[in-house]
């Protein structure tokens, strides 16, 4: 009696344990600064709407500009970010000394893959305030 009770919770274990419905995949997100001091900015336009690029296929890259102070130049910033629903939120932070009496224009560059949706509002804060708000699409 107690082989066939086994026998049973097997078998029924065994085919009711397949599941056809798939999990979507976490994206995978990196960013990073590009090394060194931008000085080269478009002419005629600020900082905050001059430095926003994209380019969304299977991969969301996009390239945001940060001014902080010049020294060091590099390891400045840590970054994280969340995702819900269609929005992208992005925090960078400055993590380093400010050593020097200047400042710089530095570009970070992030990816995102594993997106699933064709549109997104991509929001990146600096300083706790909102930087860059701006809608990608996949083309």
């Amino acid at each position: 009696m107690r082989l066939i009770f086994i026998l049973l919770v097997f078998f029924y274990l065994t085919s009711c344990g397949q599941s056809t419905s798939v999990e979507k995949e976490n994206p995978n997100f990196k960013a990073y600064q590009i090394p060194g001091c931008t000085q080269d900015l478009p002419k005629n336009s600020s900082l905050f709407n001059s430095c926003f690029t994209y380019s969304f296929m299977d991969t969301l890259k996009v390239d945001l500009c940060f001014t902080s102070n010049c020294c060091p130049d590099s390891g400045r910033f840590d970054y994280s970010y969340s995702l819900s629903h269609d929005t992208i939120k992005v925090t960078v932070v400055d993590i380093a000394e400010h050593l020097c009496r200047c400042n710089c224009n530095y570009i970070v560059h992030t990816e995102i893959s594993g997106l699933e949706e064709n549109e997104y509002v991509f929001e990146c804060t600096y300083y706790d305030s909102v930087y860059y708000q701006q809608v990608v699409s996949r083309k």
